[in-house]
């Protein structure tokens, strides 16, 4: 295929996907361009995670782990859950972790080997974490499914180590 080609076939497409958007769901009803409003509970997981990583990529001495921001919308067809208000995911080169709320009280972590070059790849996502969100009196306190307070710090460190693990 030629430049020219190549480039009418483009133009082509988009002539048709604006006719196809046109006459479904826009990418602004489909939540493509909507903020990524997080919870401030989730927000201060984040934002947690975000130091970490960014301590951690300098003290390797290269980017080796990411975290990034999801919409909702995106997360809901990726792994098909409905009550989700909001979400981030972490990244190394071999695993994935989505971070996200279930409701308003719970955080959940899913994690995934991605690389099938590890003996113990697997397709499927697993639960990591899930954490029971406590707010009271200007205080959040997490409690892991045996009930027991745990600290958030202890949470990022758990999910890192199995990122690089």
């Amino acid at each position: 295929m030629q430049m020219r080609e190549f480039e009418d076939e483009l133009k082509e497409l988009v002539i048709n996907y604006k006719k196809d958007i046109n006459a479904s769901e826009s990418d602004a009803e489909f939540g493509l361009d909507k903020a990524y409003n997080m919870s401030p509970v989730l927000n201060n997981v984040y934002e947690k995670f975000e130091q970490s990583i960014v301590l951690f990529n300098k003290e390797f001495g290269t980017q080796v782990l990411f975290i990034e921001k999801l919409s909702v919308e995106i997360f809901k067809l990726l792994l098909n859950f409905e009550d989700i208000n909001s979400c981030f995911f972490l990244r190394s080169q071999s695993k994935l972790v989505f971070v996200f709320n279930e409701g308003k009280d719970q955080i959940t972590f899913f994690g995934r080997i991605k690389s099938a070059k590890k003996q113990n790849a697997n397709p499927r996502f697993v639960q990591l974490f899930k954490l029971a969100v406590i707010s009271a009196n200007n205080k959040t306190e997490f409690k892991d499914n045996t009930g027991r307070n745990i600290n958030i710090e202890e949470v990022v460190v758990q999910i890192i180590r199995w990122l690089v693990s």
